[in-house]
């Protein structure tokens, strides 16, 4: 069993961002993932830039709590029967430098701490030159039935 759960975040490696339209809408691929841990990538284009031609903050908090949000998905027990989801409850983000158009940039999200109800988590998004561009601090909360 604990192989196949394994796979499971492999195979989808690759993969246009699973989830929600807004997801889908921004665009990016999962490049990586697995318990706890995710890699994100995308590249800027025109429908992603400011006024000044650099990626607008939303994409990058939006590719931020994606990447979070897989890593925790990604953590939770297959089978569990209370789970329901999960929703961000808190995002504390410092933008460092711009990215331009073109340029790919690759989010890495990492579970700190997981609770029955609260999950957080550190992700980094960097230019392909290594350059931090953001850093944050997620808070999750865990949806489950009531018992």
């Amino acid at each position: 069993m604990a192989e196949e759960s394994e796979r499971e975040p492999a195979e989808k490696a690759g993969r246009r961002w699973p989830g929600s339209p807004w997801s889908q809408n921004v665009g990016g691929s999962v490049e990586e993932m697995r318990p706890g841990y995710s890699r994100l990538s995308l590249v800027v284009e025109p429908r992603h830039t400011n006024s000044r031609g650099s990626v607008h903050g939303g994409v990058i908090t939006s590719l931020m709590d994606a990447a979070m949000g897989i890593a925790l998905r990604a953590s939770h027990e297959p089978g569990d029967p209370d789970l329901m989801g999960q929703t961000t409850i808190e995002m504390n983000v410092s933008f460092l430098k711009p990215a331009p158009l073109g340029e790919r940039v690759v989010a890495e999200a990492r579970l700190l701490n997981k609770g029955r109800n609260i999950a957080v988590g550190d992700v980094e998004v960097r230019q392909q030159s290594g350059d931090l561009v953001a850093k944050g601090r997620l808070t999750y909360f865990i949806l489950r039935r009531a018992r």
